[in-house]
């Protein structure tokens, strides 16, 4: 019998596994579902036999707007957040997390529960020792876009990043 400590053996290549944290389903497009997995994004299904990466990191809980198709967020950890006007795109996801890195000092879980608003649109809720709540999706569309891109996690014009304006 060969001595293991001496030897490195595959021994589960090709098991194809995750472990989803948290599950959204839109409420448009029943076949339109975004889930939370730790270290390896926030994953996007659309129909079909797979799910799409748009965005890598930790995936934490995430969702859609109560009135707008195409706006979703998803979230990192610690209550960090990124929202995106179109859909799952990769190169759209703004980052309004600021707040919980720079300004925030309170305690939550690893992966604050989030949920927006099933009636209001734009408003989503963060729990930590208080309940936070944007009413604008994080804040100007148009800001956001030329200051706090993530851009695939490349971090594309996301000059404000960490700086307290994000979000």
């Amino acid at each position: 019998m060969p001595d293991i400590r001496t030897q490195i053996r595959t021994l589960l290549a090709g098991l194809g596994t995750l472990q989803m944290n948290s599950i959204a389903v839109s409420p448009y497009l029943p076949d339109t579902a975004s889930s939370g997995t730790q270290d390896n994004g926030t994953l996007s299904f659309s129909g079909g036999t797979t799910w799409f990466l748009p965005l890598t990191g930790d995936g934490g809980d995430s969702g859609f707007d109560a009135t707008e198709p195409k706006t979703r967020f998803h979230t990192y950890t610690g209550g960090q957040m990124d929202i995106n006007y179109d859909g799952d795109n990769p190169a759209s996801w703004l980052f309004i997390g600021d707040v919980f890195v720079t300004g925030a000092a309170e305690g939550q879980r690893f992966y604050a529960p989030v949920i927006s608003d099933p009636v209001v649109s734009h408003t989503i809720f963060v729990g930590a020792q208080r309940v936070w709540r944007t009413q604008d999706l994080g804040g100007d569309r148009s800001f956001l876009e030329q200051h706090c891109n993530t851009a695939a996690n490349e971090f594309g014009t996301s000059d404000l990043l960490f700086t307290g304006q994000c979000g």
